[in-house]
């Protein structure tokens, strides 16, 4: 904090402390402890978050997320330690000198410290609101207008909550960790700042990185722990070895269609059943079933699959379908492996490159169809 600033801030918990109130270390003592701490904390409070003190402070944030509530983490002496046990840029300001004195430097500190303590990983001020600053360089947002420098940022953590919602940006690490300790997004104040349930966005790391967190295809499969992310492993493997079935599974279904399409009568004696072309294809004849597309290399068979007209046939229209239909699936899982490869986790990227090998090791001889290579051959 610079010495101008401290020295305004100083000038402005002198005027505005109360006067008279009994102190916070007083209140060891006090035949009603309880409402002592309360009454002393929200007094220390009001000096400090007050208009004229430091009301951009994470606790005072905090302290207004409570309303009128003052159990839990809203009880004044917890909201007080947010700002004097937590915050590293206030820890040494004149406002937190009772509860530094009550809590912190005092032999034997009173049973209430414990019991109210500040919001487990409660991020700071000021390196939040550099963090904000930073964030907004990289990337401009509409919240980034409630925050543009140091002097002029009121709400900081209100800020970082609602970008960091949207965006998983490396700025938002603290937010993250704040949000994901146990009870904190299922209470206030933590409830406010959030995202229910607890479960804080993963970052958005746009590099090679090992961890478990990290989204899978959908905003609500993101893996909390070992268990989750070996089975986000394994169907990413399943999936691509599916993909390179489909893609098997395709060619071996055009080359069933181009030898219906191609020959008529049953296979000879001496070829094996699954042969279905009576007469060798003669040499050199390829070009000319491929121009004249609608009769065999003889010249006398039926049409084959291959029509030179842009029309489609009915037949055409039936086996178009069935390509359709293969096209549609196997595009969809292909970039669905693709998003998967884009998380940039070393892990998943490692799953999407052995589920496609090992199905081309599994159906690899199924992927493509030569028909010369076959007992048809001349």
């Amino acid at each position: 904090m610079g010495g101008g600033m401290a020295a305004v801030w100083f000038l402005a918990v002198l005027f505005t402390s109360p006067v008279g109130s009994q102190q916070l270390w007083e209140c060891k003592a006090s035949s009603s402890r309880e409402n002592c701490y309360r009454n002393a904390a929200l007094a220390d409070l009001a000096s400090l978050c007050g208009p004229k003190a430091m009301p951009n402070m994470i606790g005072c944030a905090l302290q207004l997320a409570c309303g009128s509530s003052t159990e839990d983490y809203c009880h004044p002496l917890s909201l007080l330690a947010d700002i004097c046990q937590s915050d590293p840029g206030m820890v040494g300001m004149l406002g937190c000198s009772p509860y530094n004195r009550t809590c912190m430097v005092a032999q034997n500190p009173p049973s209430e410290c414990a019991s109210h303590g500040p919001l487990p990983g409660v991020i700071g001020t000021d390196k939040t609101t550099q963090d904000l600053i930073q964030m907004c360089r990289e990337m401009v947002m509409a919240p980034c207008s409630q925050c543009t420098s140091p002097t002029h940022c009121p709400n900081p953590l209100l800020t970082m909550s609602t970008i960091c919602k949207d965006h998983t940006m490396t700025e938002c690490a603290d937010w993250v960790d704040m949000c994901s300790n146990p009870g904190v997004s299922e209470e206030l104040p933590g409830k406010a700042f959030c995202p229910s349930g607890g479960a804080a966005l993963p970052l958005m790391q746009m590099y090679f990185h090992f961890g478990l967190k990290d989204f899978v295809l959908f905003k609500s499969w993101v893996p909390q722990n070992a268990w989750q992310y070996t089975w986000a492993v394994v169907f990413t493997i399943l999936m691509g070895i599916f993909v390179i079935f489909l893609k098997a599974l395709r060619s071996y279904w055009e080359k069933i269609i181009r030898e219906k399409h191609l020959c008529q009568t049953p296979p000879a004696e001496n070829l094996p059943s699954e042969c279905c072309c009576p007469h060798p294809r003669p040499a050199g004849k390829e070009s000319d079933l491929l121009l004249n597309g609608d009769r065999t290399a003889n010249g006398n068979g039926p049409q084959s699959s291959g029509s030179t007209s842009w029309i489609p046939t009915w037949s055409d229209w039936k086996c178009n379908a069935v390509r359709a239909a293969f096209v549609l699936v196997t595009t969809v899982l292909d970039y669905c492996l693709m998003l998967i490869v884009m998380t940039c986790n070393v892990g998943l990227f490692m799953a999407v490159c052995v589920g496609l090998a090992l199905g081309t090791l599994i159906f690899g001889h199924k992927l493509t169809f030569n028909a010369n290579n076959s007992c048809c051959e001349a």
